[in-house]
């Protein structure tokens, strides 16, 4: 059975540092890519995930260390938990001190 597939969500997480930062759907979402981008850099390795909160979506994707405007995607999608509930918790995630980034996360309307 095919799918039609509306124009994709992009969910935007503005990292002004490290940290966890949620968004909650009105409907629910499928996730099918994400993409982040060093805003401020550092000189430490820095990485984003995102979850559902108590399951990891994606793996860590790598934004290099000590680059600005440096690209990262992840490089997998955990089918078992790219799914994401309505009224759920969407959450990027970004490591690395004294980094700032955007994380741009894809999704559909299931």
């Amino acid at each position: 059975m095919a799918t039609t597939i509306s124009n994709p969500l992009v969910v935007e997480f503005v990292h002004a540092a490290p940290g966890a930062l949620n968004f909650t759907p009105t409907r629910q979402l499928r996730v099918f890519d994400a993409i982040g981008r060093v805003t401020t850099q550092a000189a430490v390795a820095t990485s984003f995930r995102i979850s559902n909160v108590a399951n990891n979506i994606t793996d860590a994707a790598s934004l290099g260390n000590n680059t600005a405007d440096l690209l990262g995607r992840a490089g997998t999608i955990d089918d078992a938990f790219y799914v994401v509930a309505q009224s759920g918790t969407l959450r990027s995630t970004l490591t690395g001190a004294g980094t700032a980034a955007i994380v741009y996360v894809y999704c559909y309307g299931a």
